[in-house]
This record gives structure tokens, sequence and C-alpha cells, in this order.
């Protein structure tokens, strides 16, 4: 499986698209808190705007995604693969571990571009980055698995469907409406109550709905309740994605 994961990586580092979104996502959030005018801004300001854009992660780990399983049936990589005595099971899991990999490095990338300009904005001071890490810490941990969640999603249906931009367009279409059409139902006053508490759940385990509770602060509650729904998602997703992988013709 490492094996396969490394071969996954040499074959992405050969391709221009990696570079580019990588550069054009750091080149965005430069711009992006330039425009924020952060000079003087203090840790808890600071917080709260990281707050404030981690939804953004969520369609990150899409691009992240797509940038590993990109255009697999069109170009018979999937048949080259299988042809060559690969399973199935390696394939799914080796690229999804991929994607994985793929978006902490993004990931990491993001927080290095972050943390240097909360300490330009702190002129300079040492003791400002391990303050701000520290707060960061937490709203990290409660973020992550939501993250996580959403690119185990993106990947079962990269995986199943065969047109990569219906792919995201789909995903995407998830995120933006996907919360806001379950809180209108929520809004209609349901006769049964069984059917009430099904949208309610249904609501809740949107991946963009926990994001909507950040702005308190975090406890053991809220991170329990995130964890179970990013894990819940990475679950239901590859036990999904890899029954109707082994079934669907390549």
């Amino acid at each position: 499986m490492l094996n396969y994961i490394s071969a996954e990586f040499y074959k992405l580092g050969q391709r221009w698209s990696f570079y580019l979104s990588l550069a054009a996502l750091l080149v965005l959030e430069e711009l992006t808190l330039w425009s924020f005018r952060l000079e003087g801004a203090s840790s808890e300001e600071l917080q709260a705007l990281f707050l404030s854009l981690s939804p953004v992660g969520l369609f990150l780990v899409i691009v992240c995604t797509n940038l590993v399983f990109s255009n697999q049936y069109r170009h018979d990589t999937l048949k080259n693969e299988l042809a060559s005595g690969i399973s199935r099971t390696r394939i799914y899991l080796g690229k999804l571990s991929a994607s994985f990999l793929v978006a902490l490095l993004f990931c990491a990338a993001v927080c290095v571009v972050y943390l240097k300009n909360a300490w330009l904005v702190s002129d300079r001071m040492v003791s400002a980055i391990p303050t701000l890490l520290w707060r960061l810490l937490p709203d990290l941990a409660a973020v992550f698995p939501l993250w996580l969640g959403m690119l185990s999603l993106s990947f079962c249906l990269m995986s199943l469907l065969r047109e990569t931009a219906l792919t995201v367009l789909l995903l995407f279409g998830f995120l933006i409406f996907g919360s806001l059409f379950l809180w209108l139902l929520c809004m209609i006053n349901w006769p049964w109550s069984v059917i009430r508490r099904l949208i309610a759940a249904l609501y809740y385990a949107v991946p963009m709905t926990p994001f909507f509770d950040l702005g308190d602060p975090i406890n053991a509650g809220m991170l329990s309740a995130h964890w179970a729904v990013g894990l819940g998602w990475v679950l239901v997703s590859t036990l999904v994605g890899l029954c109707l992988f082994y079934r669907r013709e390549i």
C-alpha cells in the first residue's frame, strides 16, 4: 500500500495542476488576509478570522481529491491498473489515502501562511505565534473531522461518477444548499414528530452545519459531535464507495 501511495504522489508531482493549485491557493489566502487589514489585530481577532474562513476547507478537500482522481476513467488509468493485477481495494484505499495526504499538505501550507501573517501584524513578536497556535488547536480539532468526512464523501463520488466536472458541481451544490434546504424543512411544523427528528438529524449530519456553532467556545460536547459527524461520513462513504466500486464496470 505504501508503494502505491508513493506512486500516486510521484504521478501527482509530474502534473503542473498540482503546483498551480497550491500556488493559486496561497496567493488567494494572501490577498484575503490582506483585504482584512490585520494590522494591530489581537490573537482573539485572528482566531475569529480563522474560524470564519475554516468552512473554505470543505471546498478545498474537493480540489485535493480532484487532483488525485481527476479523469481516471477518461484516460483508462484504472483499467490499466486493474490489468496489472492491482486489487480494487488497494486502488480505492490507496488513492483515498493519497487524497488525504495531499489535503494535509495543503492545510499545512495554509496554516504556515496564516501564522506568517499573524507574526507580521504582531510586530514580529516571537511569543505571538505560540499564543495563537494554542488558541487555534481546539478549533483545528473541531474542524478537522469535518474536513476529513467531506474528503471521504468527495472521493466516494469521484470514484463512482465518470464526469469529474459533474461530481465537483454536485459536491459544491451539496455544501452550499444542503444545510439551507434542510433548515427550511426544519422550519415546517410537521404533524409527525418522527419526521421532525429525522430532518433535524439530517440537518446536523451535513458537514457544513457544525461550522455554524464555531462562534461558541469549544467544549467536549461540541468536539464529540463534530468527530461523530466527520467519522460517520468517513465510515459510511468509504464502505459505500468500496462496495459500489467493486461492482461498477471500469
